[in-house]
């Protein structure tokens, strides 16, 4: 019995210390999640990634982070507006659906918190793209002028990386406002 109890410890042990935060700068932000996976992976952190400008003359910078595993990946995009925009939901969902429907045979968008905001998930399934695909956007106002835009896009397993980015991304502004 006490041999039992010592294995069952020493897994529980194993499985905590396989979950691992993540801590990154991009820009001016600091990102961090826990995609509490068994799998490898590897992140290369491309920043900045795009500078632009809106069709309604506000300016923009993007910063990308890929995370990929041996058959999957995910990215993280965090995108600072200059100005305040347009952030309701029906607005983002609009924004999902035309930019991810046309790659899937089924695709649904639910409403979800994501780092304590309100924000949308796209979820897909895609035989060009090998199976499920995760598609998610969600606003932060950080007080400044403008506001920033988080966007995560996995073909990350829902139960084994995608369901966990989700549920710890943390997106803060550490640094001041690029443009």
């Amino acid at each position: 019995m006490r041999i039992l109890l010592i294995l069952i410890l020493s897994l529980m042990l194993v499985s905590v210390s396989l979950a691992k935060e993540e801590s990154l700068i991009m820009g001016p932000y600091k990102v961090s999640f826990d995609l509490n996976t068994t799998q490898k992976y590897s992140i290369n952190n491309t920043i900045p990634v795009e500078y632009g400008e809106t069709y309604g003359g506000i300016p923009y910078v993007v910063y990308r982070t890929i995370i990929s595993a041996k058959n999957d990946s995910a990215a993280i995009y965090v995108n600072y507006f200059a100005n305040k925009m347009n952030t309701n939901n029906d607005k983002t969902k609009s924004e999902i659906r035309d930019s991810s429907s046309s790659w899937f045979f089924d695709f649904d968008i639910y409403d979800r918190i994501i780092d304590g905001q309100s924000g949308v998930l796209g979820v897909g399934e895609s035989d060009r793209l090998g199976g499920s695909v995760f598609d998610a956007i969600y606003w932060s106002a950080f007080n400044t002028t403008g506001d920033t835009k988080v966007k995560i896009t996995s073909f990350l397993p829902w139960e084994n990386g995608t369901l966990s980015l989700l549920k710890t991304i943390h997106v803060e502004m550490v640094g001041k406002p690029p443009i």
